[in-house]
């Protein structure tokens, strides 16, 4: 027979006292005692809601800056997808420049904006890099 309780202290601190009047055991504690532990259980209880309340507090916080990533994730695939279209624009263009003024004839000024446009490209490539590790 399991004879362990769940209210050790309680137990400890009970007296029992036989009512001849009515034949019941009934047991008792001191009302200092029982006062002592309505004020732990208050203040245990506090403690448990301010705890709930700062998880509450840091889920949110989380859920937040998780969906600010989101957003600039999404954000910066936009940005790479319109630079990808740019760049094929570009590169379009320069063909059909190429074809008109013949293959070595291209402009100055198209050659170092496709250079830029490349160097654009590759820097976005190793900033997704250094976001992604």
């Amino acid at each position: 027979m399991n004879t362990e309780s769940d209210t050790p202290r309680t137990d400890a601190q009970s007296f029992r006292y036989y009512n001849d009047a009515t034949g019941n055991r009934d047991e008792y504690v001191k009302a200092r005692f029982a006062r002592q532990l309505e004020r732990e259980l208050n203040n245990v209880t506090s403690e448990r809601n301010n705890l709930n309340a700062s998880l509450t507090a840091a889920i949110s916080s989380s859920n937040a800056r998780h969906f600010e990533s989101m957003e600039h994730e999404a954000k910066s695939k936009q940005l790479e997808r319109e630079l990808n279209d740019a760049m094929a624009a570009l590169r379009n263009l320069t063909d059909e420049i190429g074809r008109h003024e013949g293959a070595s004839m291209m402009h100055p000024r198209l050659t170092r904006a496709i250079a830029a446009a490349n160097r654009l490209t590759n820097e976005k490539k190793e900033q997704q890099k250094t976001i992604g590790t």
